[in-house]
């Protein structure tokens, strides 16, 4: 049988064991996951790049959206404003004082020698502040206070009484006015309406044969109170 001599038999050894080396191997395997690596860095880039486009595109569009929402809310907040406007004239319009009733009591309480010579009135809203309810543990609620409108109406009549001194016609005048329906159911109490002033007997140089006093009256009427 014949005998076969390899001589590479050495360097084929020697080969084999550099490809076999771990550390050409640990080499390779690095390399590929470094090229992986890169490879998924490259993918999250793309990932980012797109995600970061499509946030511009959506704050772009919320920002159009947003200013179309402002003007909503501002467009709401005018219309609320308006309809408060609008109830608060309607309610006031319903409830206000009618100076009419006042001028037909005033032409129906005319009696002898008063004549009047002026009527002023003065009729003023005074805006109270609503309270919020007050709410403390272990203590007493106090409830809350919604805000009002206070109307205060005051009507001075200027008159002339052209009786004697002792006749006092102011005083009758003031009886019948008190008396009378209308003022007899507005005025909250006979004090109401009170002598502000008179002056003594006045000689009129263009009508000497009729001397007369000067006297104001004041009548302040139930204040109104609304709520808003």
């Amino acid at each position: 049988m014949p005998i076969r001599i390899n001589l590479l038999a050495e360097a084929q050894a020697a080969e084999e064991m550099r490809r076999r080396d771990p550390v050409k191997r640990a080499i390779i395997v690095g390399g590929i996951l470094v090229v992986l690596a890169l490879a998924y860095a490259g993918f999250i880039f793309a990932r980012s790049s797109q995600t970061s486009t499509k946030r511009k595109q959506v704050e772009a569009k919320w920002r159009s959206m947003e200013k179309e929402y402002n003007a909503v809310v501002a467009n709401e907040k005018e219309l609320n404003d308006q309809s408060s406007k609008l109830v608060a004239l309607d309610r006031l319009s319903n409830s206000r004082f009618l100076w009419g009733s006042v001028l037909n009591g005033l032409q129906e309480t005319v009696i002898d020698d008063i004549q009047l010579v002026r009527i002023k009135t003065d009729q003023s809203y005074t805006f109270i502040e609503g309270v919020k309810a007050i709410v403390k543990p272990g203590a007493k609620t106090i409830p809350a206070k919604p805000a009002e409108e206070v109307e205060k109406v005051t009507v001075i009549i200027d008159a002339k009484d052209f009786g004697s001194a002792s006749d006092q016609n102011f005083n009758k005048y003031k009886t019948k006015l008190l008396n009378y329906p209308y003022f007899k159911n507005t005025f909250a109490s006979p004090d109401s309406l009170r002598l502000k002033s008179q002056s003594q007997a006045t000689v009129d140089p263009g009508d000497p044969a009729h001397p007369f006093s000067m006297f104001t009256l004041e009548c302040n009427l139930p204040e109104i109170h609304r709520n808003e």
